[in-house]
């Protein structure tokens, strides 16, 4: 809705210039309260939030950049949320699995040892909200950083860049309680281990993510494109 707003016709008299501005400042204000916000916070649903302010960053900024934004940003935002439904399944597979758990960070302590494959799972998404390569969040990264570029905006693109990094560490925790912290004491039955059906869309959006960064490595980006009509 914003790209239609942004860069169609209902601002069609309204400067360039101005509009780009304006998302240019919107743009970089989210990306850092997004991404320094996620280094404060111990509940793993307000990472998540935090999360959600960065992403949007990320599409105002290739907004800003002009004429392959919009392209950009829709296609940057299908890919986050594909990665940010994954997550917050996630969280509910990791309740079904410690009831007890309280949506704390300290909560995930060992999970990998309980549940290695909604570890795995959980894992793959915090790395792809990350934008790490091989995961479909790089390329959607990628792109809005392309169109900023394309637009002259390399400081703020440099800014994105390091925000993306700072991010890491917040995403980063997760992945650290999951896999390099002792295992939180437990009476969940080993049948209830496993997650239900909250697990396996888990496992299912995870190997979306892993799918959606390998094919354009081996296609290219233009499949992205073809993807959602773009």
């Amino acid at each position: 809705a914003l790209a239609v707003i942004a860069r169609g016709p209902l601002l069609a008299e309204v400067s360039n210039g101005a509009v780009s501005a304006v998302l240019l400042m919107m743009a970089v204000s989210s990306l850092l309260f997004g991404a320094f916000g996620m280094l404060r916070q111990r509940s793993v649903a307000r990472i998540l939030g935090y999360s959600a302010i960065a992403q949007i960053g990320y599409a105002l900024l290739a907004l800003a950049g002009g004429e392959s934004g919009p392209n950009a940003a829709i296609i940057h935002l299908a890919l986050y949320a594909v990665a940010g439904c994954a997550a917050f399944v996630g969280l509910e597979a990791v309740s079904r699995i410690r009831p007890d758990w309280d949506g704390s960070l300290e909560g995930l302590s060992g999970l990998s040892r309980q549940a290695p494959l909604v570890s795995a799972s959980l894992a793959v998404v915090m790395l792809s909200l990350t934008g790490i390569p091989l995961f479909a969040g790089f390329w959607g990264k990628l792109i809005t950083f392309v169109a900023a570029i394309e637009g002259d905006l390399q400081w703020p693109a440099i800014v994105a860049a390091v925000a993306a990094v700072v991010s890491f560490w917040g995403y980063g925790a997760v992945i650290k309680r999951l896999y390099f912290h002792p295992e939180e004491a437990t009476d969940t039955p080993a049948e209830s281990a496993r997650g239900g059906a909250p697990a396996a869309v888990l496992v299912a959006l995870a190997a979306v993510l892993i799918a959606g960064g390998m094919v354009p490595l081996v296609m290219g980006l233009d499949v992205l494109y073809r993807l959602f009509g773009l």
